[in-house]
């Protein structure tokens, strides 16, 4: 049985009813027509990779720090565990704390943005001649559709790495999906507009 993500759209349906109710003339027979709509799509999360290298033969230290939405995380250690580098994720990169997310007042897009929400995070050594090199693969548990897309800036980094060649790199592994687009809804000869 596949998971799936399900917006009700009862409301709509009831502020449309109420339509005809409020412009009936006084003397015809009032109706409440009750229908929801569901609109279905597959759970997809999204899933990248923090990949650091460093030149054969090389040490690896310093950290970086990285970028979402205007947020940033704290100084994430080149030898960074999964948890610390998920704590800084989700720490760094929301407007509260996970939390004190479901209190929070998300009206006010402008001074706060969407954070990425919460995130599991594994880690893998990288490389075998370039000592402490790591991938960490990032899941954006809630984070609602794909990073970097219409309604949210990319994760990004600063690179405070060093070691020779030093660098990090990200990249996306599976972009994460969200119910898009509009519709009409046609009821007692009325359509509504999209």
């Amino acid at each position: 049985m596949a998971t799936t993500s399900t917006t009700k759209l009862t409301h709509a349906i009831l502020s449309f009813c109420s339509c005809f109710i409020k412009n009936a003339p006084r003397f015809a027979r009032r109706r409440v027509y009750l229908k929801t709509i569901d609109t279905i799509a597959p759970i997809q999360h999204e899933v990248q990779t923090i990949t650091t290298n460093v030149t054969a033969g090389q040490n690896l230290n310093g950290g970086f720090h990285l970028h979402f939405n205007g947020y940033t995380t704290k100084l994430i250690p080149a030898n960074a565990s999964p948890y610390e580098v998920k704590s800084a994720i989700e720490d760094g990169l929301n407007p509260a704390k996970l939390n004190e997310l479901n209190t929070f007042d998300r009206r006010n897009k402008i001074d706060h943005p969407a954070g990425i929400g919460q995130v599991t995070v594994m880690r893998e050594k990288y490389g075998v001649l370039t000592g402490d090199t790591f991938v960490w693969t990032v899941t954006f548990a809630t984070h609602v559709g794909n990073p970097g897309e219409v309604d949210s800036s990319p994760l990004t980094y600063t690179n405070l790495l060093t070691g020779l060649g030093a660098n990090i790199k990200i990249r996306t592994i599976t972009n994460g999906n969200s119910i898009a687009g509009s519709f009409a809804l046609n009821f007692l000869g009325s359509t509504t507009r999209r």
